[in-house]
């Protein structure tokens, strides 16, 4: 197994942040301290993406898959659960790739095998799914269909 490090992006909004303090005692019981940084609110996230190899996103919900557009604009694959609009984001296998979030042996697993590849090309199809389902004329060719289709049964 390479060498890894995990680059945590956000903040827990809660007062007190119980969950953050959560995930630090978890990460001193495991002994994993020294591969976890913890980088709270980040105003600039291109910067971020730009020092990722991979991003990962095991949300419980989650209405749009926003994060996986942002990264794939940046040639970065994401790992995310099958949720919400991430499933919309996200070619499994091929621009990054979805999990179950209650399977943690399927999560080991894409862990372990995405660890060995060699992420260049799936970066590529990553920004290539974005520019061909999010650009902006793509978004509007999509937004006047919509309209036509509409004044058409209108």
């Amino acid at each position: 197994c390479r060498n890894w490090q995990l680059i945590v992006a956000g903040h827990d909004p809660l007062e007190g942040q119980p969950y953050l303090s959560h995930c630090k005692s978890l990460l001193e019981q495991y002994r994993l301290t020294e591969q976890v940084i913890f980088l709270g609110f980040i105003e600039n996230t291109n910067t971020f993406y730009q020092a990722v190899d991979i991003v990962t996103m095991f949300s419980r919900e989650e209405p749009l898959g926003r994060v996986p557009l942002e990264a794939g604009a940046c040639y970065r694959p994401t790992i995310a659960t099958r949720v919400g609009g991430l499933p919309e984001t996200i070619r499994d296998g091929l621009t990054g790739w979805l999990v179950d979030l209650e399977n943690v042996e399927q999560q080991t697993f894409i862990l372990n095998h995405v660890m060995s590849l060699e992420l260049k090309e799936y970066g590529f199809r990553a920004r290539d799914w974005v520019e061909s389902i999010a650009s902006p004329q793509i978004y509007i060719e999509n937004l006047n269909t919509i309209y036509r289709k509409l004044l058409d049964k209108a």
